[in-house]
């Protein structure tokens, strides 16, 4: 349990700060919001870009529901692959662990393609960010299952 989680928040952190360094400075490099998905966690969420086309979305969260306490840690690794005026298409890898009070955490790991709606469209100022990510395949190591995931984000950027 401690070894996923360890390497989990260093790539989280470490590797992203590290190229945080080479940002394109005419875009805005920090968003911060809530993201919903069953591959890369369910939370508060951060995306930072990297350099060139390349962001980082870190999520995370913990919710109590009727005395059972769920928990959630992820990671996307975005790459831009097209640019339209009001919207960009990403690809990439995502990666997550939860859990909760009454079941034992579980690893999940997908390839996703998503489409990010800005509003308003000038990346160079204060926007919103609505995405929408469809993952395949989707492997859920707790019943190793192959499946299709899916995720959506509202955040502000900075």
């Amino acid at each position: 349990m401690k070894t996923p989680f360890l390497a989990l928040l260093f790539l989280t952190w470490c590797i992203p700060s590290f190229l945080l360094a080479q940002s394109d400075a005419s875009e805005k490099t920090t968003a911060f919001g809530l993201h919903v998905s069953n591959i890369s966690g369910t939370g508060l969420s951060m995306r930072n870009h990297i350099s060139g086309k390349t962001s980082f979305q870190f999520t995370g969260g913990i919710i109590s529901i009727n005395g059972e306490t769920k928990w959630s840690i992820g990671s996307d690794l975005l790459y831009r692959i097209a640019r339209m005026p009001d919207m960009d298409i990403t690809i990439g890898p995502a990666t997550g662990i939860g859990g909760g009070s009454s079941k034992e955490s579980g690893v999940s790991f997908g390839f996703g393609i998503g489409a990010d709606y800005r509003s308003p469209s000038d990346v160079t100022s204060n926007y919103m960010i609505a995405t929408a990510r469809l993952y395949y395949p989707a492997v859920y190591s707790g019943s190793g299952d192959v499946s299709i995931g899916g995720g959506l984000s509202f955040m502000v950027a900075f």
